[in-house]
């Protein structure tokens, strides 16, 4: 599986020309949770579905997407890729990604891991995500920014 992951750099996703309204539908409604906008841009006679976080932190409109899907003939072989979004409305953000998780399901996706804790760095910092295979086979991942010090030392936490 290719990486797409960047938590900077836009992410882009080939999706075949039949499948784009599915699964431009399948994002708009596993994103919306976690507050991502939808961004519709047209370049060279071809649409492209853009989304983008909004947040305290992020908020201009202006501001890019995260992730865009494109899309490629059909019958063009499409490699899977591995999409980690950030959540940055750090506010309700487990609850954000449980509903994200729970509407991704509801949309078709397969659980990969259910949303939990986690230890995802060497230094086996913690954080809160959830990752699902979308309908074409992408690994998406919600993900929050933020470290958790305390879970580390829960016992739950040391084992991960």
């Amino acid at each position: 599986m290719s990486v797409g992951v960047s938590l900077e750099d836009p992410v882009f996703v080939s999706v075949p020309a039949s499948s784009m309204e599915r699964m431009r539908q399948f994002y708009r409604t596993v994103l919306a949770p976690a507050r991502y906008r939808e961004v519709v841009k047209v370049e060279n006679g071809i649409m492209m579905i853009g989304y983008a976080a909004m947040s305290e932190r992020r908020d201009k409109p202006d501001d890019p997407p995260d992730l865009w899907l494109r899309p490629v003939p059909d019958g063009q072989t499409i490699s899977p890729i591995y999409i980690s979004l950030p959540v940055y409305n750090c506010r309700n953000v487990t609850k954000e990604i449980n509903e994200f998780y729970t509407a991704a399901i509801q949309q078709g996706a397969k659980e990969k891991h259910v949303p939990k804790f986690r230890h995802i760095t060497e230094d086996k910092e913690c954080y809160y995500n959830a990752t699902v295979i979308d309908p074409e086979g992408n690994e998406l991942s919600l993900i929050d920014g933020l470290k958790y010090e305390w879970y580390k030392e829960t016992p739950e936490g040391r084992d991960a």
